[in-house]
């Protein structure tokens, strides 16, 4: 009997040896291994949330479309309910047209001319403004807003853009960056600067979105 468990435990032994080892997981992306936004990515990438391009990466580092931005809002928040929109640069066979449909009513039109300029990198300033208005859809939350110079004073002291300084008071940008501010969406930069105009990474957006899940994980209703 001895010798019989001897030879089960020499083959069990033999059995693991030979086996060759297990591949670690390949990274969704062939240029995301060992960035910061790492994990983010390779979980929005397994929910199906983002795709990358066709040579395989993601490109984490470059500046999010608007349309990209309309993909990524749809598709993470779920975003259902299609309207109709008037963006004279849309027409139903681009490829991101139904995705227009449900995230039109959160992206704002496009500095020059109210097209959407979908190939355009998305500004600082219209992302903000997408993620407020899509987190007070999500959940009808009341907010006590300032008046509206004290709003428009609050943003001049906190952030030193000159955009804030030189453009109109009763400029949208100064509600989009107090509630961002406000609501913890978007932060300025170390030096103090907002930057409105810049654009924003895919894995910034990215990050936005996965702090807006994991705050507001119970939705009220569908947007």
């Amino acid at each position: 009997m001895k010798r019989f468990l001897s030879l089960i435990a020499l083959v069990l032994c033999v059995s693991i040896l030979a086996s060759p080892p297990t591949a670690a997981a390949s990274p969704a992306f062939t240029d995301i291994s060992g960035h910061w936004a790492e994990s983010t990515i390779e979980r929005f990438a397994d929910a199906g949330i983002i795709s990358g391009f066709p040579d395989g990466s993601f490109r984490p580092d470059q500046d999010v479309t608007r349309a990209e931005l309309a993909v990524m809002l749809t598709r993470a928040f779920d975003l259902s309910e299609g309207v109709s929109f008037g963006f004279p640069d849309v027409h139903p066979g681009a490829w991101y047209y139904e995705y227009m449909r449900s995230a039109a009513r959160f992206i704002p039109h496009h500095q020059f001319g109210g097209s959407f300029a979908g190939t355009h990198a998305a500004h600082r300033i219209d992302v903000a403004t997408a993620f407020v208005s899509i987190k007070q859809c999500m959940t009808n939350i009341a907010i006590d807003m300032p008046p509206h110079e004290d709003m428009v004073q609050q943003v001049r002291d906190t952030f030193r853009d000159s955009d804030y300084r030189v453009g109109a008071i009763g400029s949208p940008i100064f509600r989009s960056t107090w509630l961002a501010h406000h609501l913890g969406i978007m932060e300025g930069f170390p030096d103090g600067y907002f930057r409105p105009a810049w654009g924003v990474t895919r894995a910034d957006v990215l990050t936005m979105i996965d702090r807006m899940l994991s705050v507001d994980a119970v939705r009220e209703g569908a947007c």
